[in-house]
């Protein structure tokens, strides 16, 4: 994470100005320097709830009064944008903690019905904003600007069959599965795709509830010894994550060649190299 403090950024100082003419009236009359007022600037990008949190710590008092309200003004990923006011608060609430601790806090949905300059889920490097400190009605302005951490990866979509027929005799099919994926970090950051399956009815986990591994490796690696049976992948590093499920037919008496029947659902799960996981994608499918 960088973070770098100035007063009026020479790509944002017109931005800004418009910003105090016309909310407030007149523009600040001196700049005090930062460590005066403001101790710390917070910010994450919290993926799991799709949500951004900032966090701003002050002095209690400034220049023998105290702060009447603290806004950030939020240019998103481009610092030359036009910025959105997010009020923040030291009440408790819409994301702050404790009241009264002089950290004004605020948790704001990453939405385009909310906010104008939202991170998008593909997004890489920093992002940029600036604090407004009103006083007596003066105003102090700092500057901060924050690298995005990992991006989880994503789920695009998946493709498997709704219903499966076993095969007649001793016999056996392969029905392919695939996964798209994508990670705003690089394809090459994705670790694993795969799927756990849940047998409804009796309410169990195949596979002692570990997850059915796709591959992205073109089906040029055979999956058992001496069978020839690859992953089905069609192109190597592509994104696209395959299996080649093993339906086996009803005369098989072996129980280790024998497929289930009834409803299963399959939850299709992605995780990159820094062990996060991305969103889930459920698929119902009929075994008869």
């Amino acid at each position: 994470m960088q973070n770098h403090f100035s007063y009026f950024p020479r790509m944002r100082s017109a931005i800004l100005l418009v910003f105090v003419l016309v909310f407030f009236g007149c523009p600040p009359t001196d700049t005090p320097p930062e460590d005066e007022w403001l101790n710390s600037v917070h910010f994450d990008f919290l993926q799991s709830t799709n949500q951004l949190y900032f966090d701003v710590h002050i002095t209690s008092e400034f220049q023998g009064g105290a702060f009447e309200q603290i806004n950030v003004l939020w240019y998103g990923i481009h610092n030359d944008s036009i910025p959105d006011i997010i009020a923040l608060n030291d009440d408790g609430e819409e994301g702050d903690v404790l009241p009264g601790d002089e950290h004004y806090s605020r948790k704001i949905a990453n939405s385009d019905t909310v906010l104008s300059q939202t991170i998008p889920s593909s997004a890489t490097g920093m992002v940029y904003l600036d604090i407004n400190a009103i006083y007596g009605g003066n105003i102090v302005v700092g500057s901060d600007s924050f690298q995005l951490g990992n991006i989880r990866p994503e789920l695009i979509e998946v493709s498997a069959p709704d219903t499966i027929l076993r095969p007649s005799g001793a016999t056996m099919e392969l029905h392919l599965v695939t996964a798209t994926v994508n990670d705003a970090n690089g394809l090459n950051d994705i670790k694993l795709v795969g799927f756990t399956s849940f047998h409804v009815g009796p309410d169990t986990m195949l596979n002692n509830g570990e997850a059915i591994w796709l591959y992205d490796d073109g089906g040029e690696i055979e999956l058992y010894p001496n069978s020839n049976i690859t992953s089905g992948d069609v192109i190597d590093g592509d994104g696209i994550y395959s299996f080649n499920v093993p339906i086996f037919g009803v005369g098989n008496t072996d129980p280790n060649l024998q497929t289930k029947t009834g409803v299963f659902r399959w939850t299709f799960i992605v995780q990159d190299k820094s062990n996060e996981y991305g969103n889930e994608i459920i698929q119902e499918v009929v075994v008869q």
